[in-house]
């Protein structure tokens, strides 16, 4: 575990701070209250965190962009600094790394929104030059109907990867979370 989230920001933890880019991140940010190092873990967290309590993950990357400006840095249109973006690509890999599952949810999480977009692009009635059906009525009921299977599949990958990620965080000797003074 990286961050801890406490009213909806996200702290670093002893060992973000061990660690580059957010060592970084923490030791520029000279204000008392660490008020934009907390904006950018905030911003990390909600990017690419994909746990349930994540409120920002299951949006499309372009649309959770903006979503998450809004929230942590009050701005939808806020020019991500190119040390955050770096940033973001570290807590990926982190991420990837302690889950061998995420990397495949986030491919599975695109394909979704494809699909989504595929369907409710699709104009039935498009035809070709020769005037016959560009999609078969089959082929795009069939799509329609693994649309729930898709979503469940998904929700059992997101799962996983939840699991495999408290899995991998720091435990202590009786295999638990420590809590905020154990640390």
């Amino acid at each position: 575990m990286i961050f801890e989230i406490r009213n909806n920001k996200a702290f670093p933890t002893t060992f973000a701070l061990l660690k580059e880019p957010y060592k970084s991140i923490w030791e520029e940010d000279t204000s008392p209250d660490k008020d934009t190092a907390i904006k950018f873990f905030s911003y990390l967290e909600f990017m690419c965190n994909p746990r349930k309590s994540n409120p920002f993950f299951s949006y499309k990357d372009d649309e959770r962009i903006k979503k998450v400006c809004k929230e942590v840095f009050k701005d939808e249109n806020f020019i991500v600094p190119s040390e955050l973006v770096l940033a973001t690509i570290a807590f990926k890999d982190d991420l990837e790394h302690a889950s061998s599952g995420y990397s495949a949810l986030v491919d599975a999480e695109n394909a979704l929104h494809k699909m989504r977009k595929f369907l409710n692009d699709l104009d039935p009635a498009k035809t070709t030059p020769n005037g016959t059906l560009l999609l078969k009525p089959k082929d795009v009921i069939l799509a329609a109907k693994e649309m729930p299977g898709l979503v469940d599949r998904l929700r059992l990958a997101r799962e996983k990867v939840n699991q495999e990620l408290d899995e991998s965080a720091v435990k202590t000797r009786n295999q638990r979370q420590p809590n905020r003074w154990e640390e």
